[in-house]
């Protein structure tokens, strides 16, 4: 994702792309996919705000854990570590997986929360990641 337009030629073409799934969405506003597939664009044209609203939307719509992970990889790049904790949680939650829970020991790690941790690993029977 981290990936943006380098030349004119693209930066057309991520505006023309993101304009055809914003119609498809005006069409029909629970299509997941060009969602998605919007978050992805304008992520990589680097528009962050953008991006993030777009997942938040796709959240309301599939609110799965995967979706989750989707929206915070972009708000640990951005430093929003607060936020992105609340949503591994809430992944962790939907679909208590080792892979959630390692994901959110990590991100409460460099937070330096590790009581929280603990309390995972003590929860998760101190399995390894």
């Amino acid at each position: 994702m981290e990936q943006k337009a380098t030349s004119a030629k693209e930066v057309k073409n991520y505006e023309e792309a993101a304009n055809i799934w914003r119609s498809l969405i005006e069409r029909d506003a629970k299509n997941s996919s060009a969602y998605a597939k919007l978050a992805d664009i304008l992520s990589n044209q680097g528009k962050i705000a953008e991006t993030i609203a777009a997942y938040r939307q796709l959240i309301k719509i599939k609110p799965e854990a995967s979706t989750y992970i989707q929206l915070v990889d972009i708000l640990m790049k951005q430093e929003k570590p607060e936020e992105a904790i609340a949503l591994y949680r809430q992944a962790a939650a939907k679909e208590p997986t080792d892979y959630y829970y390692s994901n959110l020991s990590q991100a409460l790690a460099q937070q330096e929360n590790l009581d929280e941790v603990l309390g995972i690993c003590q929860k998760k029977g101190g399995k390894n990641w």
